[in-house]
């Protein structure tokens, strides 16, 4: 199934943030550590946070799934696998915590994926896992998935570990039940403070500043709301911003926040974001290597500026849910983009005239997200292929809500 897109003139209306995909997909994971019952309100259900759900219960959780709601009764960290092998399908947060999880199972454990999640090599993970402890390995030389997990000795002190942020609460969760403290030298980022949150909330308190000290507790069952996430609004903002467009949104978030290297203005009012376009970014220089989920929409704004903008850091892009240089470079270039990569650095000079073309998003959700903006700045039709199935691993209802704003985008 393909996405056609049509250009539009501009968008207006006021849209609220999903819940958080990260902030679900580690309590659900911290549930399942946890002692006695957990409640995990407004989650967000997608295939990333569901596929961790069904592993849950296969490592000895039990759920009960309600409306707006999921209930977890814990093992207290006493894993009773019913299987050997767990399934992260697409998501690479999924994969780390089930590895992290699955050295607490007195079995061996084999975590796989889909086709996509088993192409990507994350020897920085298994580095990180086996910093702390744990005995895992890749069944593959370039230290891709599926991974097999053979247990662990959790003997607690000093390590210094070098994991890109999106790892790292997959490593404490498995220092929470060493033989004694953890001292962890770590580069953390915003994820390390929802982490945080989440485990104050299971009674648990980790020092954030200098070393990071875990010592050896169990959680205790918890209840969280799943705060939303404005950095989901991002395929939205993008598109206001470049068109006659006024649009009210619900919280800040990271993307808007980048936005200022652009020279752009997004107003607060009444607790709410304002986004206004048309307006005129300005050429910027960034590395992309801690946000690589927002590449693909630089990419586009890029296109629209006066000037050449560049964009390093990018192997975290290439290394996502596909090689999101590549996609963006091909498809924006077929569609008349002045961009082009050059080692570690792509460089996109503005402002260009898109042109509808049929582009392929390479089975990623931020890609597709980002080529459906695009096509909406574009002359003519735009189809994007390979999107459909990968908009379910992240962007809940993103068609729907881009329809409601006016955007010509439909199924063919």
């Amino acid at each position: 199934m393909r996405i056609s897109v049509g250009r539009v003139e501009g968008i207006r209306g006021e849209l609220i943030p999903p819940p958080s995909k990260f902030f679900t997909q580690f309590s659900i994971a911290l549930a399942l550590v946890s002692e006695g019952r957990s409640e995990i309100r407004h989650p967000l259900s997608v295939a990333d946070t569901t596929c961790l759900l069904s592993s849950i219960q296969k490592l000895g959780g039990v759920v009960k799934k309600s409306e707006g709601k999921w209930v977890i009764w814990g093992t207290a960290g006493s894993l009773s696998p019913m299987v050997g092998v767990l399934d992260a399908k697409n998501s690479a947060t999924a994969l780390s915590l089930l590895s992290s999880l699955s050295s607490l199972a007195k079995r061996v454990m084999v975590i796989t994926g889909d086709p996509q999640l088993r192409s990507r090599p994350l020897p920085e993970l298994l580095q990180g896992l086996r910093k702390i402890g744990v005995s895992v390995l890749s069944t593959k030389e370039d230290s891709s998935p599926p991974f097999v997990v053979m247990g662990a000795d959790m003997r607690g002190g000093r390590v210094e570990v070098k994991i890109p942020d999106k790892y790292l609460p997959a490593l404490l969760l498995a220092c929470l039940f060493g033989k004694s403290e953890y001292q962890l030298k770590v580069r953390g980022g915003e994820r390390l403070q929802m982490v945080a949150t989440l485990l104050k909330a299971s009674g648990i308190s980790i020092q954030l500043k200098g070393t990071l000290k875990i010592r050896n507790e169990v959680p205790q069952g918890f209840r969280v709301t799943i705060p939303r996430d404005p950095d989901l609004l991002a395929p939205f903002v993008t598109l206001a911003l470049l068109t006659d467009s006024r649009l009210r949104i619900s919280g800040r978030g990271r993307f808007v926040s980048l936005l200022e290297l652009f020279k752009i203005r997004v107003g607060n009012r009444g607790g709410k974001c304002i986004v206004e376009g048309p307006q005129c970014p300005k050429p910027a220089s960034l590395d992309v290597s801690e946000f690589p989920q927002f590449f693909p929409f630089l990419c586009v704004l890029a296109c629209f500026v006066r000037g050449t903008s560049v964009f390093s850091g990018l192997s975290s892009v290439r290394g996502s849910k596909s090689d999101r240089v590549s996609v963006m470079v091909n498809s924006l270039r077929k569609m008349g983009a002045k961009i082009k990569e050059e080692g570690d650095r792509v460089f996109v000079t503005g402002p260009c005239r898109l042109e509808g073309r049929e582009v392929d998003a390479g089975g990623d959700p931020c890609t597709t997200a980002s080529l459906i903006v695009a096509g909406a700045l574009a002359e003519g039709e735009t189809i994007v292929l390979n999107g459909v199935q990968s908009l379910r691993t992240t962007y809940p209802n993103l068609l729907g809500s881009f329809r409601k704003l006016g955007v010509d985008v439909s199924l063919c």
